[in-house]
């Protein structure tokens, strides 16, 4: 039988660490009991651009679509919801994570305060012998919170302070778009989807608010069996999708940062998913003089074609800014996909 895990999420920074955990623990099948608290709104919108709904049933639907949840899978109660389960010794939940959790909601359950629903939950877990952890962000500690956290520790509660390790070298998973064309930092690549496997990942990607990678083909083609990308390549942003047709999805999107493709599958749909590791970005280089010409050129090209070609800002004296231009004329989508793995600035190569 799967486990009933209670969840909550406080005013702490590290919101992405909580809902992270709950569509974890979805897609393990557990139960999952979410609570919030009033300053987790807060949080949410600044960290994460979410607007947590103020009404339970409205966040228990926008939870569960956006996790892919079963049926009574998911169950989201108000703070002072004294009827939900997780308030009742007769039914308290296998275990329970808070997830951020502020150094006040820690003090509040050190005390055994039962003020609110989180903290009433944090207490019944506690009482009946369930597995409890928090998780505070907020640095440094002071003298009390060590002590509330040390009495927590001896009433059974493990302390998980949000510090990853890096020893074992994490690496980010993101979708790839295969195209015959370059995308670059800043640069703006409109997108026409129509493929199954594509239609997917755009709805991943909104829901999930992150990005995926645009590659240059390197074998293959755009459309049928999965392309063999080139080892580099650019984020991308979406920031405007409307289906204006049946089954055709027209996206905007925007470069953000560079990355190498360290190991790469492709699924079943014929996605393909790539580990990477994000390229720093170049340092400011100044535009060389016998490069000028491209700057001038690439501002006549901007006043011309507007802004719904080339994203603001320009910076025509960055040589960085001037990468546009490589765009321009034939050049081959090989070369322009070097331009993109050189860690200078495009005018210094």
């Amino acid at each position: 039988m799967k486990p009933t895990v209670a969840v909550a999420l406080t005013g702490a920074s590290g919101m992405p660490y909580g809902l992270r955990l709950v569509e974890t623990l979805i897609r393990a099948e557990a139960r999952v009991y979410l609570l919030y608290s009033q300053a987790a709104h807060v949080v949410a919108k600044q960290e994460l651009d979410i607007a947590l709904p103020p009404r339970a049933s409205d966040a228990e639907r926008m939870f569960g679509e956006r996790y892919s949840a079963k049926p009574g899978q998911l169950r989201v109660f108000g703070r002072e919801d004294w009827f939900a389960p997780v308030a009742s010794g007769s039914n308290p939940p296998d275990a329970m994570v808070i997830c951020p959790c502020t150094v006040g909601t820690l003090a509040a359950v050190a005390a055994g305060l039962s003020d609110n629903l989180i903290e009433r939950a944090a207490d019944v877990t506690l009482k009946e012998g369930r597995k409890l952890i928090l998780v505070p962000r907020e640095t440094p500690f002071s003298a009390l919170h060590l002590e509330n956290m040390l009495k927590l520790a001896r009433a059974g509660a493990v302390i998980l302070p949000a510090n990853p390790g890096f020893y074992h070298r994490p690496k980010r998973v993101v979708p790839i778009f295969p195209l015959n064309t370059v995308l670059f930092p800043g640069g703006l690549l409109p997108l026409r989807v129509f493929e199954a496997r594509y239609m997917d990942m755009t709805r991943e990607c909104l829901k999930r608010n992150e990005p995926f990678g645009v590659c240059l083909i390197h074998q293959g083609s755009e459309d049928g069996a999965p392309a063999v990308p080139e080892g580099v390549g650019c984020l991308a942003k979406i920031q405007e999708c409307d289906m204006q047709q049946q089954g055709i999805l027209n996206l905007k999107t925007r470069g953000g940062q560079r990355f190498r493709i360290l190991d790469r599958k492709t699924g079943t749909q014929g996605l393909i998913s790539a580990d990477v590791g994000l390229i720093e970005s170049d340092a400011s280089v100044a535009v060389p003089e016998e490069f000028s010409a491209c700057a001038r050129l690439l501002q006549m090209v901007v006043a011309e074609k507007g802004k719904s070609v080339f994203a603001e800002p320009h910076a025509y004296d960055d040589a960085r800014s001037i990468s546009p231009c490589r765009k321009l004329g034939s050049v081959p989508g090989f070369y322009k996909s070097r331009g993109l793995a050189a860690a200078k600035g495009p005018a210094e190569n």
